[in-house]
């Protein structure tokens, strides 16, 4: 009979932005003798896949993690069942981290989306300009912006 060794419930983390098919921590494996195949339910399953043979939790396809949106936990239900039709389950809490871009590029990011957008580079640039940040503040924001 399958067991997870981590009790009934467990935490796993994900950084926001985690494009589909990202990985949702470790995988959540469970322990039996033979084969085991993993099934995933729960409040926010649509939103998440499970590896059927590891057990890895995954981002579903079309799920954006926002962490600014301030849906920063979801809960999620992974079943190992054997080939005797014996399962168990583990309750699993997926925290969503946020992504900083650093003092610097947090200021200038206005929309908050981890991104320097166009409009935040010149805002920028036009700060340096007018001696309100540092030549290498605004290196590291054209920095961000072209390359993310």
């Amino acid at each position: 009979m399958p067991a997870y060794g981590e009790g009934s419930a467990h935490t796993r983390s994900v950084m926001e932005n985690t494009p589909a098919v990202g990985n949702v921590g470790d995988p959540v494996a469970a322990i039996d003798d033979g084969t085991l195949t993993y099934t995933l339910g729960g409040r926010d399953a649509t939103l998440f896949d499970v590896d059927d043979v590891t057990g890895q939790i995954v981002v579903g396809s079309g799920t954006i993690l926002d962490y600014e949106s301030g849906i920063t936990e979801y809960t999620v239900v992974v079943t190992a069942t054997d080939r005797f039709l014996a399962s168990a389950n583990i309750t699993v809490t997926i925290d969503v981290e946020d992504i900083s871009l650093g003092t610097i590029g947090d200021r200038y990011d206005a929309d908050q989306n981890e991104v320097i957008d166009r409009g935040e580079a010149l805002l920028a640039i036009n700060d340096y300009l007018d001696r309100l940040i540092s030549r290498e503040d605004v290196f590291d924001v054209i920095e961000l912006h072209l390359f993310g």
